[in-house]
């Protein structure tokens, strides 16, 4: 019996000093971060002592906000800051060194351990703690300590191992005064606590303290234990642990909500609009209010950016920052020009644009906040909300695992506002994110469109059938079979006078020239006469955009006043080029067509004209616009109506229908909401009408789901191994992917660890009367019942291919012994066996027909074997003796007489006894009805009287019953089936089973045997749970040391030296680490093995566009040895080894079965059109020279090319400097002067104020 240990301040000193004096601290070491720290003895008393700062002014570090490098220091006046109250009950916002560690990444496993030096401390303290979560404690956290077992009691929510008095005091400067009356409580309350033995405490079913800050179960699902005192049992830790996981983080408001009140609870809101707030928006106010996260899920046009700029308000009125990602860079230019409009300090960042990166509001690219995490940048600390809009964006199959990045390393104090689109899953992908960071997150949705939706189907081709628009859904989503069946049939006349003139070879889908040229015209003058304009024509193809525009060149929809607007507009956005950029022939069609109110929007077309055409389009003077379905997800941008050339389109593998997420995203940009009371869809039908269940599935059907798009990549594998303190293990077992899997497999971890407790109990409550000659038997008992269900499985796998086998022996009128419930060796008769006659149970087994009687006592199975059975029926074990009649007193000595159907799996024996001259098929037929069921069971008591043949047989089963009480079968059991069983190689099987069923049933013992029987029979079902559970979860639970893609990639990582053999990030892996393009390797290599070391700039921009450039491959052979005048023989050896290097890297990752095709991504085709720019070139130049018309490239794939290759100069030449290699940082510096000039590079028309605002 351990003493009582009395708590004093001198005690708790001397502890804490032994323990600073003992232990090393990563946050104090220099080596570890970027700016060097002065370590210095801590004096206890400054460090328990929180003092505000005098200095008017502080120093803190300028960096590049991509990269993480520090440019430069800067002086800053100190903001003094309210101070924070900092109690034992509440989760610490200040820490000590705040200033001295990097940005903070959410990663809940990172170890409350303090690694040390030295393997005496490993050894000895392997879970010691820093001083600073020592006075910083979380609810959760545990403090241990080798020195003093009283220490380790610390480890419940108080960190005290009991319940603190109601009184709070708070830590604040000069707590020497707070401390001492803690110390003194602390003292009283230690008094009357008597700390156990570990002796005690292993034979205790009591848990005494230390117990763990989190029961670890897989990655999401740690479990905090906040709730467990200082004496908890497993029974405790059960309840608390499974509370936990069943608690729900995603709460979902319903969007019928009365909020009347609104006002009164958000009296002073940051922003006051001038117009009614929807209910959904409303909501989301709310919860901003109280710092909650949300998740928006609302149709297109709803208003969710209300939402976003709530979030930015607060986060001024906080003087604390807010991020707004984004997918694309475009969307990213159009929302800055938006809240630039609303709010003063705004900021952007992409890739190519930084503008006020110190904004309180920053707008940048998903892929940016990225780089901003693992580059732990400074300006995480004041993060206050991230905003994620198109958060549908995940489903990307190539991007979307970089949101799942972010969302995993975001600090868990950042608030969340993710806005999508409606989508199925909104609640379950919440649940995931809340889970993850440990707090709620609200789930917000629109139960229909602000401006509901009419879906029409356009038949007509021409002007004199442009009539045929028929509605087949209407604004409240019913279905109009007729005016479907009309369409048809308007589409089948048509189709029948084409074949009369032009053949019936000739496909009408297939329209030439003039046809699609009086369809668009016909069609547009169609909805112009319906007022139906402006318009948004869907079209899947860039090139038929190009071309629909040159079939209605003839027309104009503007007035004179729009036409003056248009060309006003022009005149001023395109000032900012030279005179050679504006005479390109795509300048000059884009302005004059859009004068005539008709315009294009796709990937193809010159950036500064695609940002025109939305700007005018936004202002009404776009009536008509042919656009691919990137449009559809920018700015908001709605017309009066949206038409699709076609359902169909091709995802680069095959042409298929539209998925309704497609249709729903592109449908939404109809209807103007204060303008249209109703938006109209219109789907062309060139070809055959979409029948009516592809079109309620397309319109009708289910929305998207957000799917997991989770990958392992080098560069984050080089991050994780760079940021040493969050292992990479957790940012896989926290992925989307692995959240239902690990649901599952914490659930499983809870229930193991109750069965454990169970098996203990039920083994202790044993002891007293289960005997090791029991458990003998028992264990003989289970190999019996093992060898009879083998048995059984040789005849059911038999009865598969030949039946007819089991036909003769389930012949009507033979004796079987069978197993009923609890009785085994129960004598019945068969009534019907035949294969072709019998019915098919669930497994497609036979049903064999019987008749029994049986006593009425222990008919109905108990909840647990019940339980065993359903789970495992081998593990229904019995006890094996001889058959006997039970005797009953004069209430039990009525028998029951029924029909039973069994299957193979009941048969215990087949005998060769058959009972003749019964007519069994009468037998049946009074219950024909019920034969074809695998559950039937009828007593007859009722119709024994009547049935003269059910009379013979219950008789004769009478006598057999009479003659087999008590006669021993082990000898004969199974006899007939020994030939077969000598053919099927299974003799042996019939030999062990007869001794062993001889040596049983001659076993003998005292009362209680049925009782102890049924209490080994569950405890061995338990332990058999418990092991599988086990097997299961260790085989199933994330690992990534196990993990054979990651091994593969470490071991590539080691080949190229990137890494150590003891997985140490070397200075080659830090360089890869910078390059979140997915080129890690080659461009590293590239700068590694020197290849652009000889190039001139010009050839540099040259051989990177190889790198960049995704559109159509135009250099089928890259061996091939002609290389155009063009390309100088310096830029030709730099190619061929760039090949080289791919091809190497490709060999290397395919030994280790990693699939790759980097040699295959290199596209050459506009090297020669790049050095040239590079050279001086004007793109009016380059757009008209002669090699260009072998190359189907448009003017903005060209532009977004030398964008790219801007951009990953940029990377390279940050690479350059970690290297030290001055001479490449030139070089890179002198590609960005050359290629960045002109229309390539013109600033967006959203970032002037001119233009946005005409």
């Amino acid at each position: 019996m351990a003493t009582s240990k009395q708590f004093v301040r001198n005690d708790f000193e001397h502890l804490l000093q032994s323990f600073l004096d003992e232990n090393h601290f990563p946050w104090l070491d220099p080596n570890l971060h970027e700016r060097q720290l002065t370590t210095h003895d801590i004096d206890l008393n400054q460090v328990l002592t929180i003092e505000a700062l005098n200095d008017e002014c502080d120093l803190t570090a300028e960096r590049n906000l991509s990269t993480g490098e520090i440019i430069g220091l800067l002086e800053v006046p100190v903001i003094s800051k309210p101070v924070l109250n900092v109690t034992l009950e509440d989760d610490v916002t200040f820490h000590p060194n705040e200033l001295l560690q990097p940005a903070p990444v959410s990663c809940p496993c990172l170890p409350t351990t303090t690694t040390t030096t030295t393997a005496a401390n490993e050894g000895s303290n392997e879970n010691s703690l820093d001083f600073e979560t020592i006075i910083n404690r979380h609810d959760s956290d545990t403090i241990s300590s080798a020195n003093d077992s009283l220490l380790k009691s610390l480890s419940d929510e108080d960190g005290l191992g009991m319940t603190l008095p109601s009184t709070i005091t708070s830590f604040k400067p000069n707590a020497d005064r707070q401390i001492d009356m803690f110390l003194q409580k602390w003292k009283n309350d230690f008094d009357d606590i008597t700390l156990q033995s570990t002796v005690t405490q292993q034979a205790s079913s009591i848990i005494d303290v230390p117990l763990p800050s989190k029961l670890r179960l897989t990655g999401l699902f740690d479990i905090p234990l906040p709730d467990l005192k200082f004496r908890s049992t497993n029974k405790d830790i059960n309840k608390t642990t499974e509370q936990q996981l069943n608690r729900t983080y995603a709460i979902e408001l319903s969007p019928n909500e009365k909020l009347g009140d609104f006002r009164l609870r958000v009296p002073d809101p940051a922003i006051k609009y001038p117009f009614e707030l929807d209910t959904f928006q409303k909501q989301a106010i709310l919860r901003l209010e109280n710092n909650e996260s949300v998740f928006v899920a609302a149709h297109t046009s709803a208003g969710k950016t209300v939402v976003a700029e709530y979030a930015i308000a607060l986060a001024q009125n906080h003087s604390t920052k807010a991020f707004y990602t984004s997918p694309i860079k475009a969307l990213s230019n159009q929302k800055y020009c938006d809240f630039k409009k609303r709010f003063n300090d705004v900021g952007l960042l992409t890739g190519d644009v930084q503008i006020n990166h110190d904004a309180s509001c920053l707008i940048m690219t998903t892929e940016i906040l990225r780089s901003m995490l693992y580059n732990r940048s400074n300006t995480l600390k004041s993060l206050e909300w991230v905003i994620m809009d198109e958060i549908h964006y995940l489903n990307d199959a190539d991007r979307g695992f970089v949101w799942e990045e972010v969302l995993i390393m975001l600090p868990d104090h950042v608030g969340l506002i993710m806005l999508s689109a409606t989508v199925s899953n909104a609640k379950e992908f919440a649940e995931w994110v809340g889970r993850m960071k440990r707090r709620n997150v609200y789930v917000i949705s629109t139960f229909k469109r602000p401006v509901p939706l009419e879906h029409f189907l356009y038949t007509g081709n021409s002007t004199s059938t442009n009539k045929e628009l028929f509605m087949i859904i209407d604004a409240d989503q019913k279905f109009f079979d007729r005016n479907h069946a009309q369409a048809v049939a308007a589409k089948a006349a048509r189709q029948k006078d084409h074949q009369q003139n032009y053949g019936s070879r000739t496909r009408n889908d297939n329209l030439n020239t003039n046809q699609n040229k009086t369809l668009w015209t016909s069609t547009i003058y169609m909805l112009r006469d319906k007022q139906l304009l402006p318009v948004v024509c869907f079209v899947f193809s860039r090139k038929r955009c190009d071309d629909y525009l040159e079939l209605v060149r003839g027309l104009d929809l503007n007035s004179q006043e729009d036409k003056h607007y248009v060309a006003q507009f022009f005149r001023q956005a395109l000032s900012r080029l030279n005179e050679s950029d504006r005479q390109l022939q795509q300048v000059i069609n884009m302005q004059e067509m859009a004068k005539r109110g008709i315009a294009i929007h796709h990937s193809g077309v010159l950036p500064i004209l695609r940002e025109s055409i939305e700007l005018l389009f936004q202002t009404g003077r776009i009536k008509v616009l042919f656009a691919t379905e990137t449009f559809a997800m920018g700015i908001n941008m709605p017309a009066r109506t949206v038409l699709f050339d076609s359902l169909q389109k091709h995802d680069g593998k095959s042409f298929r229908e539209l998925i309704p997420s497609e249709y729903i995203q592109m449908a939404g940009r109809a209807g103007r909401r204060g303008l249209d009371k109703t938006g109209t869809v219109i789907a062309l039908c060139k070809g055959d009408v979409p029948s009516i269940a592809s079109l309620k599935a397309m319109i009708l059907g289910r929305s998207a789901q957000l799917q997991s798009q989770f990958r392992l990549t080098y560069s984050m594998i080089l991050n994780f191994l760079r940021v040493a303190e969050c292992p990479l293990e957790y940012m896989v077992s926290s992925s989307y992917s692995e959240y239902h899997t690990q649901k599952a497999n914490a659930r499983d971890i809870i229930a193991a660890s109750k069965l454990r407790s169970t098996i203990d109990t039920l083994q202790q409550s044993m002891k007293s009367f289960s005997t090791p000659e029991l458990k003998t038997y028992f264990n003989q008992c289970q190999q019996f019942w093992n060898m009879i269900f083998n048995l059984q499985q040789i005849l059911i796998e038999h009865d598969k291919t030949s039946y007819r086998f089991l036909d003769d022996l389930l012949k009507c009128g033979r004796i079987l012994r069978i197993r009923n419930i609890y009785e085994i060796d129960l004598p019945a008769i068969v009534l019907d066996g035949s294969f072709s006659s019998s019915g098919k149970n669930l497994n497609h087994q036979r049903i064999i027909s019987v008749l029994v009687i049986s006593q009425p006592i222990d008919r109905m199975l108990t909840d647990i074997d019940r339980l065993i059975i359903k789970e495992d029926e081998t593990m229904f074990v019995l006890p094996v003796q001889k058959w006997n009649i039970e005797q009953m007193n004069s209430e039990q000595q009525k028998l029951v007489y029924q029909i039973k159907n069994i299957n193979i799996t009941d048969i215990l024996d087949i005998t060769n006894e058959i009972i003749p001259n019964i007519n069994y098929r009468e037998v049946l037929e009074g219950h024909w009805n019920h034969r074809m069921s695998d559950t039937f069971d009828i007593e007859l008591e009722s119709t024994i009287g009547r049935d003269k043949a059910l009379q013979q047989a219950i008789e004769k089963l009478n006598t057999i019953r009479e003659n087999a009480n008590n006669q021993s079968i082990a000898s004969t059991r199974f006899i007939l089936l020994k030939d077969f069983l000598i053919k099927m190689s299974q003799s042996s099987l019939l030999i062990n089973l007869h001794e062993l069923n001889s040596k049983l049933e001659n076993e003998s013992f005292t009362s209680n045997f049925s009782e102890t029987f049924h209490y080994l029979r569950k405890l061995n079902f338990y332990e058999n749970k418990y092991t599988k559970m086990n097997e299961r979860l260790s085989s199933l639970q994330t690992n990534l040391q196990t993990s054979a893609e990651y091994e593969s990639m470490l071991e590539v990582l080691k080949e190229l030296k990137y890494i150590s053999n003891n997985n140490i990030l070397c200075l080659k892996g830090q360089v890869a680490a910078l390059f979140g393009s997915g080129k890690e390797l080659l461009l590293t290599e590239l700068i590694y093995q020197n290849l652009i070391d000889n190039l001139s700039a010009s050839e540099i921009a040259a051989l990177v566009s190889s790198i960049v450039f995704q559109g159509k491959r135009y250099d089928t052979d890259m061996d091939k040895e002609n290389e155009k005048p063009e390309i100088t023989p310096t830029l030709h050896q730099a190619k061929q080894k760039l090949i080289y290097i791919a091809r190497n890297l490709d060999r290397i990752q395919r030994d280790y079965k990693i699939p790759t095709n980097i040699e295959d991504d290199l596209n050459f085709s506009i090297m020669s059109l790049v050095y040239k720019w590079a050279q001086g070139a004007k793109f009016y130049d380059i757009m008209n020279d002669p090699d260009m018309e072998s190359l189907d490239i448009q003017e903005g794939t060209i532009v977004r090319t030398i964008m790219r290759i801007e951009e990953l100069c940029s990377e390279i030449r940050n690479a350059g400097k970690t290297v030290g290699n001055t001479e490449l940082v030139d070089k890179l510096n002198n590609v960005t002067t050359l290629i960045k000039r002109g229309v390539v590079f013109a600033p967006s028309l959203y970032f002037s104020d001119t233009i946005t605002t005409l």
